[in-house]
């Protein structure tokens, strides 16, 4: 995993338009995401079979890692127990 770059930092508050322009972002960043975004449209709206989260993705090495949507994940995420996400009785 390679070190974010000073323009890259948080506190930085730099928008996706200015670390382009700041060289920091590759120019194809924002159609990948766009892309993976779709992708997930696609499959949340027209086949029901979305089944993850957090996607990243590392242009120079062309890897790409997303979370998985089970309860354990998005307790983490979350900050809750995963038994939070067991069915409630509705008695």
């Amino acid at each position: 995993m390679r070190e974010p770059r000073p323009e890259e930092q948080a506190d930085q508050g730099l928008s996706c338009a200015e670390l382009l322009a700041a060289n920091a972002q590759a120019m194809t960043m924002n159609a990948a995401m766009a892309i993976e975004g779709a992708d997930y449209l696609y499959r949340f709206l027209v086949t029901g079979t979305l089944k993850k989260f957090a996607t990243y993705l590392d242009l120079p090495s062309g890897t790409k890692k997303s979370s998985y949507i089970t309860p354990q994940t998005l307790a983490k995420v979350l900050g809750q127990d995963p038994s939070f996400f067991r069915a409630r009785s509705t008695e």
